[in-house]
């Protein structure tokens, strides 16, 4: 169908919708544009009499509608067009009754005029073959299946009679693999989807949390035990690699009352991006709900720290009181306009970094959750870099308010 035509850009368009992007974003070529690129690399690689011989096989490109794959097998030949010669069976074969041992660890046992399936004793080889398949040829001479790799040993009638006696063919198999027509099943989606596939894919959506944590998401959600079991023996190799010594738990005094945007802790955090360079942000942390943005910047200026702090001003309004620490970009010019805000600066001391161990700790578990979704998803360019960033923040505070999460 041209590109260019209704039904070119119905298909465009419904393609578009699959892989969830815009029509304009599709890159289009049409098959004469094909063909022509196609004909010049021939006329650059083949020689003249090799050109001929291509220009008298007489293919009409306006009827050839059969769809040809990358890297797709060679086109079946006679024996392969019948449906037990996918696995290797021939005419020859099918034509005398007997015993045939096919590639890939298969046996072939072929039966003329046969009342029912053919059932192998015990003393022969393929008696012990879990898998089987078995044809008949109908009617109109077209190849009936009668069974499609199933377990024969388990069945109730293992050589079950047929209703109509007829040549028979019968395949027994080690396993299940290396079948042409059962490529698809090897496609991402395709496989089957098992309870212990789904809680990993949990606990990667998550942000890879503790498993006293995640046990504790996935009980508030009312999954089955079954799936809690899972949970406990869950064994994750982004976690591992990531795994650091649980921290000794010091004594506090008593924390003071706050209300939203009373207290606001701000620090710069150094993230590492898809090229694997130091991207520094603004962590910004809200002390009372514990709700944090982090927002990257092109610079570690006192420039650059306002704009990005002014992303939390505009949706929530100046705080009452703001943490900082005694970093470059937080003097002089940040530290004016903020209390021109009508904020109240209190810098952290060096002797007493514990006093903002929130806002420090809120960082270091972001970045560790950050760098376990990249190694998990990957990030291939700078904008789906910042929008992994954003989503995994957006998780997080989520998880705050509805599970009761609390990364600090």
């Amino acid at each position: 169908v041209p590109s260019k035509s209704r039904g070119g850009q119905i298909s465009v368009k419904a393609y578009a919708g699959m892989i969830h992007k815009h029509y304009d974003q599709i890159k289009v070529k049409d098959a004469e544009e094909v063909i022509m690129e196609d004909y010049w690399h021939d006329v650059f690689y083949f020689d003249p009499a090799e050109q001929e011989e291509l220009r008298n096989e007489n293919v009409d490109f306006e009827t050839y509608t059969k769809e040809i794959l990358h890297a797709e097998e060679p086109e079946p030949g006679e024996d392969a067009a019948m449906v037990p010669g996918h696995y290797g069976v021939t005419r020859a074969m099918i034509e005398a009754e007997g015993k045939y041992v096919l590639n890939d660890g298969m046996v072939a046992v072929v039966q003329h005029n046969a009342g029912m399936l053919p059932t192998p004793g015990p003393e022969e080889e393929h008696g012990s073959f879990p898998w089987r398949s078995s044809w008949t040829i109908a009617v109109d001479g077209s190849w009936q299946c009668l069974e499609d790799e199933v377990r024969w040993q388990e069945l109730p009638a293992s050589g079950r009679p047929l209703q109509v006696p007829g040549n028979v063919v019968t395949i027994y198999r080690k396993r299940l693999d290396g079948r042409k027509e059962k490529r698809a099943n090897h496609f991402p989606g395709m496989g089957q989807v098992t309870l212990q596939r789904m809680v990993m894919r949990a606990h990667e959506g998550l942000g890879h949390p503790e498993p006293g944590r995640f046990l504790r998401i996935l009980r508030h959600s009312g999954v089955s035990q079954e799936a809690l079991e899972i949970a406990k023996e869950l064994k994750c190799s982004v976690c591992e690699a990531y795994k650091v010594p649980a921290p000794v738990r010091q004594g506090a005094p008593p924390r003071e009352d706050l209300f939203i945007n009373d207290l606001v802790g701000v620090d710069t955090v150094h993230l590492r991006n898809h090229k694997n360079q130091t991207v520094p942000a603004l962590n910004i942390i809200d002390w009372h709900s514990h709700f944090q943005l982090v927002v990257p910047m092109a610079a570690e200026t006192a420039a650059e720290t306002r704009n990005a702090y002014r992303q939390w001003v505009r949706f929530f309004g100046p705080p009452r009181k703001l943490m900082i620490d005694l970093g470059g970009e937080f003097k002089a010019e940040f530290r004016k306009q903020v209390e021109n805000d009508g904020s109240e600066v209190i810098p952290g001391p060096l002797e007493a970094p514990t006093q903002r161990g929130l806002t420090e700790r809120a960082g270091g578990v972001f970045k560790d959750i950050l760098y376990k979704a990249m190694a998990t998803y990957g990030c291939e360019s700078w904008r789906e870099w910042k929008e992994l960033v954003a989503a995994y923040y957006k998780e997080v505070n989520k998880m705050k308010w509805w599970r009761n999460f609390n990364t600090s």
